[in-house]
Protein backbone atom coordinates (compact mmCIF):
# COMPACT_ATOMS: atom_id res chain seq x y z
CA UNK A 1 0.00 0.00 0.00
CA UNK A 2 1.34 3.37 -1.39
CA UNK A 3 1.53 6.11 1.06
CA UNK A 4 -0.91 9.09 0.96
CA UNK A 5 -1.98 12.04 2.54
CA UNK A 6 -4.73 14.54 2.76
CA UNK A 7 -5.37 17.62 4.28
CA UNK A 8 -8.84 18.59 5.19
CA UNK A 9 -9.96 20.68 8.69
CA UNK A 10 -11.94 18.54 11.37
CA UNK A 11 -14.47 20.72 13.52
CA UNK A 12 -11.10 22.77 14.23
CA UNK A 13 -9.19 19.14 15.13
CA UNK A 14 -6.38 17.86 13.67
CA UNK A 15 -6.56 14.27 12.54
CA UNK A 16 -4.17 11.95 11.72
CA UNK A 17 -4.37 8.07 10.50
CA UNK A 18 -1.67 5.42 9.86
CA UNK A 19 -2.45 2.43 8.86
CA UNK A 20 -0.59 -0.36 6.77
CA UNK A 21 2.01 2.15 5.68
CA UNK A 22 -0.56 4.72 4.38
CA UNK A 23 -1.09 7.95 6.38
CA UNK A 24 -3.99 10.47 5.97
CA UNK A 25 -3.62 13.69 7.67
CA UNK A 26 -6.51 16.21 8.06
CA UNK A 27 -5.81 20.01 9.62
CA UNK A 28 -7.54 22.62 10.66
CA UNK A 29 -7.34 25.35 7.93
CA UNK A 30 -10.18 27.77 9.00
CA UNK A 31 -12.61 26.62 7.17
CA UNK A 32 -16.35 26.77 7.19
CA UNK A 33 -16.67 23.50 5.80
CA UNK A 34 -15.21 20.74 8.36
CA UNK A 35 -14.62 16.95 7.34
CA UNK A 36 -16.31 15.19 10.36
CA UNK A 37 -14.93 11.91 10.37
CA UNK A 38 -12.26 9.84 9.26
CA UNK A 39 -11.50 6.26 8.23
CA UNK A 40 -9.19 3.37 7.26
CA UNK A 41 -10.12 -0.19 6.04
CA UNK A 42 -7.51 -2.64 7.60
CA UNK A 43 -6.49 -6.13 7.29
CA UNK A 44 -5.83 -8.07 10.51
CA UNK A 45 -3.86 -10.95 9.94
CA UNK A 46 -0.75 -12.86 11.14
CA UNK A 47 1.84 -10.40 9.43
CA UNK A 48 0.19 -7.26 10.68
CA UNK A 49 -1.72 -8.39 14.37
CA UNK A 50 -1.86 -5.02 15.25
CA UNK A 51 -2.91 -2.39 12.61
CA UNK A 52 -2.65 1.24 13.87
CA UNK A 53 -4.33 4.03 13.54
CA UNK A 54 -3.38 7.78 15.23
CA UNK A 55 -5.12 10.91 15.46
CA UNK A 56 -3.84 14.26 16.82
CA UNK A 57 -6.59 16.01 18.31
CA UNK A 58 -5.89 20.12 18.56
CA UNK A 59 -6.64 22.94 20.63
CA UNK A 60 -4.95 25.24 22.99
CA UNK A 61 -5.10 22.96 25.90
CA UNK A 62 -7.12 25.23 27.48
CA UNK A 63 -8.65 24.50 31.02
CA UNK A 64 -11.92 22.32 30.28
CA UNK A 65 -11.08 22.18 26.66
CA UNK A 66 -12.20 18.91 25.43
CA UNK A 67 -14.44 17.09 23.24
CA UNK A 68 -16.20 14.01 22.32
CA UNK A 69 -15.35 11.54 20.20
CA UNK A 70 -17.01 8.67 18.87
CA UNK A 71 -14.29 5.70 18.10
CA UNK A 72 -15.32 2.62 16.60
CA UNK A 73 -13.33 -0.58 15.29
CA UNK A 74 -16.09 -2.17 13.06
CA UNK A 75 -15.80 -6.24 12.08
CA UNK A 76 -18.93 -8.25 12.30
CA UNK A 77 -21.05 -5.16 10.54
CA UNK A 78 -18.84 -5.18 7.54
CA UNK A 79 -20.44 -8.11 5.89
CA UNK A 80 -23.88 -6.52 5.74
CA UNK A 81 -22.00 -4.44 3.35
CA UNK A 82 -20.38 -7.25 1.24
CA UNK A 83 -16.99 -7.17 3.05
CA UNK A 84 -14.93 -10.33 2.39
CA UNK A 85 -13.84 -12.06 4.98
CA UNK A 86 -14.37 -9.48 7.95
CA UNK A 87 -12.99 -9.76 11.68
CA UNK A 88 -15.81 -11.67 13.16
CA UNK A 89 -14.00 -10.27 16.80
CA UNK A 90 -11.75 -7.24 16.76
CA UNK A 91 -11.13 -5.40 19.73
CA UNK A 92 -9.27 -1.75 19.87
CA UNK A 93 -7.19 -0.16 22.48
CA UNK A 94 -6.96 3.75 22.96
CA UNK A 95 -3.14 4.91 23.30
CA UNK A 96 -2.64 8.51 24.37
CA UNK A 97 -0.14 11.10 25.31
CA UNK A 98 -0.18 10.50 28.95
CA UNK A 99 -2.04 7.86 31.12
CA UNK A 100 -2.71 4.37 30.49
CA UNK A 101 -3.57 2.19 27.86
CA UNK A 102 -7.52 2.35 27.73
CA UNK A 103 -8.96 -1.01 26.50
CA UNK A 104 -12.09 0.39 23.77
CA UNK A 105 -15.48 -0.80 23.97
CA UNK A 106 -19.21 -0.13 25.73
CA UNK A 107 -18.78 -3.75 27.43
CA UNK A 108 -14.97 -2.96 29.30
CA UNK A 109 -16.51 -0.28 31.78
CA UNK A 110 -17.79 -0.95 35.68
CA UNK A 111 -20.86 1.21 35.78
CA UNK A 112 -22.56 2.41 39.33
CA UNK A 113 -25.56 0.38 40.20
CA UNK A 114 -27.86 2.71 40.00
CA UNK A 115 -31.30 2.44 38.90
CA UNK A 116 -32.67 5.80 38.28
CA UNK A 117 -36.35 6.84 38.82
CA UNK A 118 -37.20 6.98 34.81
CA UNK A 119 -36.11 3.47 35.12
CA UNK A 120 -32.52 4.01 33.37
CA UNK A 121 -29.53 2.78 34.73
CA UNK A 122 -25.60 4.73 33.80
CA UNK A 123 -24.71 1.50 31.79
CA UNK A 124 -28.41 1.51 29.48
CA UNK A 125 -27.73 5.61 28.78
CA UNK A 126 -24.31 5.07 28.01
CA UNK A 127 -25.27 2.71 25.39
CA UNK A 128 -27.95 5.35 24.45
CA UNK A 129 -25.66 7.83 23.86
CA UNK A 130 -23.83 5.30 21.65
CA UNK A 131 -26.62 5.69 19.39
CA UNK A 132 -27.25 9.12 19.89
CA UNK A 133 -23.62 9.48 18.48
CA UNK A 134 -24.22 7.51 15.73
CA UNK A 135 -27.07 9.82 14.57
CA UNK A 136 -25.19 13.01 15.25
CA UNK A 137 -21.90 12.01 13.73
CA UNK A 138 -23.93 10.20 10.60
CA UNK A 139 -22.23 6.86 10.83
CA UNK A 140 -23.97 3.99 10.19
CA UNK A 141 -25.73 1.94 13.14
CA UNK A 142 -24.36 -1.22 14.25
CA UNK A 143 -25.87 -3.87 17.09
CA UNK A 144 -25.50 -2.37 20.47
CA UNK A 145 -27.27 -4.57 22.10
CA UNK A 146 -29.84 -3.60 25.89
CA UNK A 147 -28.56 -3.75 29.10
CA UNK A 148 -30.62 -7.27 29.80
CA UNK A 149 -29.49 -8.75 26.66
CA UNK A 150 -26.35 -11.20 26.17
CA UNK A 151 -23.42 -9.91 24.67
CA UNK A 152 -22.97 -11.42 21.63
CA UNK A 153 -19.49 -13.25 20.69
CA UNK A 154 -19.19 -11.36 17.85
CA UNK A 155 -19.64 -7.76 18.09
CA UNK A 156 -18.05 -4.67 16.68
CA UNK A 157 -16.09 -2.31 19.11
CA UNK A 158 -17.79 1.15 19.66
CA UNK A 159 -17.12 3.84 22.66
CA UNK A 160 -17.21 7.22 23.43
CA UNK A 161 -14.12 9.09 24.62
CA UNK A 162 -13.87 12.72 25.87
CA UNK A 163 -10.42 13.93 24.58
CA UNK A 164 -7.87 16.59 25.67
CA UNK A 165 -6.11 18.20 22.53
CA UNK A 166 -3.22 15.71 22.20
CA UNK A 167 -1.88 12.86 20.08
CA UNK A 168 -3.25 9.31 20.34
CA UNK A 169 -3.50 6.16 18.65
CA UNK A 170 -6.03 3.58 18.18
CA UNK A 171 -4.82 -0.02 17.77
CA UNK A 172 -6.85 -2.70 16.01
CA UNK A 173 -6.63 -6.25 16.87
CA UNK A 174 -8.40 -9.65 17.18
CA UNK A 175 -9.64 -10.28 20.04
CA UNK A 176 -8.92 -13.66 20.35
CA UNK A 177 -5.25 -14.96 19.61
CA UNK A 178 -5.46 -15.72 15.13
CA UNK A 179 -8.42 -13.82 14.50
CA UNK A 180 -7.57 -12.19 11.29
CA UNK A 181 -10.00 -10.46 8.54
CA UNK A 182 -10.85 -7.45 7.09
CA UNK A 183 -11.87 -4.35 9.89
CA UNK A 184 -12.98 -0.70 9.57
CA UNK A 185 -11.28 1.76 12.08
CA UNK A 186 -13.30 5.01 12.56
CA UNK A 187 -13.33 8.25 14.26
CA UNK A 188 -15.86 11.06 14.32
CA UNK A 189 -15.56 13.73 16.03
CA UNK A 190 -19.04 14.64 17.87
CA UNK A 191 -20.83 18.34 18.27
CA UNK A 192 -19.22 20.68 20.42
CA UNK A 193 -22.64 20.39 22.91
CA UNK A 194 -22.32 17.00 22.64
CA UNK A 195 -22.74 14.99 26.33
CA UNK A 196 -23.49 11.18 27.19
CA UNK A 197 -26.05 12.25 29.55
CA UNK A 198 -25.50 9.39 31.90
CA UNK A 199 -27.50 11.28 34.81
CA UNK A 200 -30.86 12.13 34.66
Amino acid sequence: MKNCALFAPILGWIVLLLAGGSSVAAQAAGTTNPLLNVSSRVYVSATTPTPIVGFVAGGTAEPGESRWFLVRVIGPSLAEFGVPQPLSRPAGILYGQAGAPRRLGYDQYAFAQVVYPDGTTPESRFRDALRRAATASGAFAVPIPGVQEPLPADRDVVDLIELQPGAYTVHALARESGGTGETLVEVYALPADFAPQLKP
